[in-house]
C-alpha cells in the first residue's frame, strides 16, 4: 500500500461515510422552520390584467406583440421583460400606454402557452400567466375540417 490515507479516504467517500472535519456534533434536534405549502397556499398575485395580441403563435416566427395592461402603468419604469417558454425577447419599447414587444419563436417549441415577466425600476415585478399560446397553426387547418365526408353513391 502505497499511501494508505488516500486508500482511506477513497473507501470512506465511495461508501457514503463522511466524517465531521471540523469535530462539531450533530444537532439532536433540528428547528421546524414551518410547513413550507404555508406560503405556496396564499395566492398573492397584485399584478393588473394584461391583454396581449396576438395571443397565438406559431412555431418559427417573428413576432411584435402588443402588451396593454388593464390598469395604468408607468411603462418608463420598465427595466426588463423576460419570458418562460419557448419565446426569445429581442427587444421591447414602450409608446404611450402600449408595450411592444419583439419575440421569436422557436423553429422546435412545443405547443403550450408561454409568460411574460415584467421587471420595473421600483422593484415591481409582473408575471404575465399564459400571455400567449403556442400551437402548430398549420396542423389545425390540415387537420379536421369538421364537415363530413359523403361517400359517393351508385345512382
Amino acid at each position: 500500500m502505497r499511501n494508505p490515507l488516500l486508500y482511506s479516504c477513497t473507501i470512506a467517500i465511495l461508501s457514503g461515510c463522511f466524517v465531521d472535519i471540523h469535530g462539531e456534533k450533530w444537532p439532536d434536534d433540528w428547528e421546524d422552520t414551518g410547513d413550507p405549502t404555508e406560503l405556496a397556499d396564499e395566492e398573492v398575485d397584485d399584478s393588473p390584467e394584461y391583454t396581449i395580441t396576438p395571443d397565438l403563435l406559431e412555431p418559427g416566427i417573428n413576432e411584435v406583440l402588443t402588451v396593454e395592461a388593464e390598469d395604468e402603468i408607468d411603462w418608463t419604469l420598465l427595466v426588463g421583460v423576460t419570458s418562460i417558454g419557448d419565446l426569445t425577447i429581442v427587444d421591447y419599447k414602450a409608446i404611450d400606454d402600449l408595450l411592444y414587444v419583439g419575440i421569436l419563436v422557436a423553429d422546435a417549441a412545443l405547443d403550450g402557452p408561454a409568460h411574460l415577466i415584467l421587471e420595473f425600476s421600483d422593484g415591481q415585478v409582473h408575471f404575465v400567466r399564459d400571455a400567449v399560446t403556442i400551437t402548430d397553426l398549420e396542423e389545425e387547418i390540415e387537420g379536421d375540417t369538421g364537415l363530413v365526408d359523403e361517400e359517393p353513391t351508385d345512382d
